[in-house]
């Protein structure tokens, strides 16, 4: 892809996921599935344990899967689970305006859109974030999002630090939150690219984790590459995040006229928040970009 259309940036939590069946097309719902949701119910009315409730639902003590053999039953079976997953929906809805969600894998089995997170410390204060539930099974919270050039993204510190954008448009979420998402819990990021002529790739971490302030939101760890993208933040392991006006000394980001955790030494390899233009990236590597190795993505 020689020029950029799309760029989105995403997170998930790994933690054990279950995904209650049902076939109502069919007119078959099983006990087991009755069973996880009224588990679910109980989780959201009792503050129960989310990793133990799940846990219990999925290994059940007796093997219930056949389906009631009386319709009357069935439809009585029925119409109570479509009550409970009304109640859940509020709940979660309720949940996420106090900012007791700690990510969006807390919602993944819910509509996309716009949650409250608060990942740890309750001291610290919550934030919203753009949850996207249609891609990968769901509970990605969204880092960054490119896609028309709406927005300038060369901006400073301050900018980078707090987030700035339109959640519903063109945005970044904030280094602060980032960091807040990542350092309390293990998370897969992966990068979503897509060019003018509609071919998409994607590269995958499998342990993403950002330091905090103090050591200026440095990219601690990545973990394993995977995907069809190529590996363009290997460099950057290691490397401080930097804007025009945090690194005055080098000039590295203004230099490449965008905000990252460019190396101090190497050309970088990937520039995602840099320059969005349809004429591709210019001499002075300005642009947004995402080097790939394959020459189908020679920059994103």
């Amino acid at each position: 892809m020689t020029r950029p259309s799309e760029a989105n940036i995403l997170l998930t939590a790994k933690k054990f996921l279950l995904h209650p069946s049902s076939d109502p097309i069919a007119g078959r719902l099983s006990c087991l599935a009755l069973r996880q949701l009224l588990m679910l119910y109980g989780m959201f009315n009792q503050d129960v344990d989310f990793d133990v409730t799940l846990r219990i639902a999925a290994n059940p003590s007796n093997n219930c899967q056949q389906p009631p053999g009386d319709m009357g039953e069935l439809r009585r079976k029925v119409y109570i689970t479509e009550q409970i997953v009304g109640n859940i929906e509020k709940r979660v809805q309720s949940l996420g305006k106090k900012g007791t969600l700690q990510t969006c894998f807390d919602v993944r089995n819910f509509q996309s859109g716009i949650y409250q997170l608060q990942p740890q410390n309750l001291s610290l204060r919550s934030f919203k974030a753009l949850c996207d539930n249609d891609y990968s099974d769901g509970g990605w919270t969204v880092i960054q999002n490119r896609f028309n050039g709406s927005v300038d993204f060369y901006r400073g510190w301050k900018d980078y630090e707090e987030g700035f954008g339109d959640l519903e448009g063109e945005f970044w979420l904030g280094l602060e939150k980032i960091h807040q998402l990542t350092s309390f819990k293990r998370h897969e990021l992966h990068v979503l690219l897509k060019d003018f002529e509609g071919n998409s790739k994607v590269a995958k971490y499998d342990d993403f984790r950002v330091a905090d302030k103090a050591e200026k939101y440095t990219l601690e760890s990545l973990g394993e590459h995977g995907g069809t993208a190529g590996d363009s933040l290997h460099y950057n392991r290691g490397e401080k995040f930097r804007t025009f006006d945090s690194d005055t000394a080098r000039s590295i980001a203004k230099l490449f006229g965008g905000a990252w955790w460019y190396h101090s030494l190497f050309q970088p390899q990937s520039n995602l928040n840099g320059k969005y233009t349809v004429e591709g990236v210019d001499s002075r590597w300005k642009g947004m970009f995402w080097r790939d190795p394959d020459g189908i993505l020679p920059y994103l």
